[in-house]
Order: C-alpha cells, then sequence, then structure tokens
C-alpha cells in the first residue's frame, strides 16, 4: 500500500487530471479508468491500459470498462463522449 503526504498525493491526482485534459483535447475516450490504470514511473502518475480506448468526436452509447467503475451514462444507458 503507497502513502503519500498530503502535497504528493496532490501532486499525483494533477497529473492524472493533466492527462485527462490531453485525452480529452485529442477526442480520446479512456472508458475503463479506475485506480488498477493509474501507474507510477519514476515518480509520475500515468494512464495506462488503453484496451477499450477510443478517438470519437460524436457521442458513444457502448456499455463497456470494468462493472465496478462504470460511468453514470453507461449505467443509465444514455449516450456519452469525451
Amino acid at each position: 500500500v503507497w502513502m503519500f503526504e498530503l502535497i504528493e498525493a496532490a501532486n499525483k491526482i494533477h497529473q492524472v487530471c493533466t492527462a485527462l485534459t490531453v485525452m480529452q483535447n485529442y477526442s480520446i475516450i479512456h472508458r475503463d479508468l479506475k485506480p488498477l490504470n493509474i501507474v507510477l514511473s519514476f515518480g509520475v502518475a500515468k494512464i495506462c491500459d488503453f484496451s477499450w480506448a477510443v478517438k470519437c468526436e460524436e457521442r458513444r452509447q457502448t456499455n463497456c470498462g470494468t462493472l465496478d467503475y462504470l460511468s453514470p451514462e453507461m449505467i443509465e444507458g444514455s449516450t456519452y463522449s469525451n
């Protein structure tokens, strides 16, 4: 179990948010984002496992990913985008 000081944890969260912003700018939807798919590489938080990811600019309705981490849109069966 990893334990971070508050500042270090905030930095890791900022790194993940920055990665998500870059993905959104490129119209990439990960569709399986969960703690297991965030790794540390030399102290840098990175998003991995893009097996369910798509580059898509229109809305989607595919139900995919890990059941415990499905987005509310997928559970409701409504459309979603990046």
